[in-house]
């Protein structure tokens, strides 16, 4: 480990809908990267099913925890449901969770995106 990786703050994971093909600058994610360590989900763009999506999700996440520093997520659109969805079926310890623009779906059953609705 060197110096400049201990002087991290933290892990900051980014999740788009990876079937779009906007993102956020690359000067934006440079200056991330000045104090954190940046991840983003990425993968194969066509043909891809929700659980192919959750599966990178889930794999970046545990790229995140070998650094053993507090993880950040910023989630986009569908990426925010998938990443929702996911972080429900395992827990996985975040420093913070962000949803940008989260597309949520509605269940019969009064929840959005698998958050129950009073």
């Amino acid at each position: 480990m060197t110096y400049e990786e201990e002087s991290r703050k933290g892990v900051i994971v980014i999740v788009y809908p990876l079937q779009f093909t906007s993102r956020l600058s690359e000067a934006f994610l440079g200056r991330l990267r000045d104090e954190y360590e940046v991840l983003v989900v990425t993968g194969q763009t066509v043909g891809l099913t929700a659980e192919d999506h959750k599966l990178l999700i889930k794999n970046t996440l545990r790229e995140a925890s070998q650094y053993k520093l507090p993880i950040h997520v910023i989630a986009f659109s569908l990426g925010a449901l998938l990443t929702n969805r996911l972080l429900q079926e395992y827990d996985v310890p975040l420093g913070s969770l962000t949803y940008i623009s989260p597309l949520f779906d509605w269940h019969p059953s009064r929840q959005i995106g698998g958050l129950k609705q009073v």
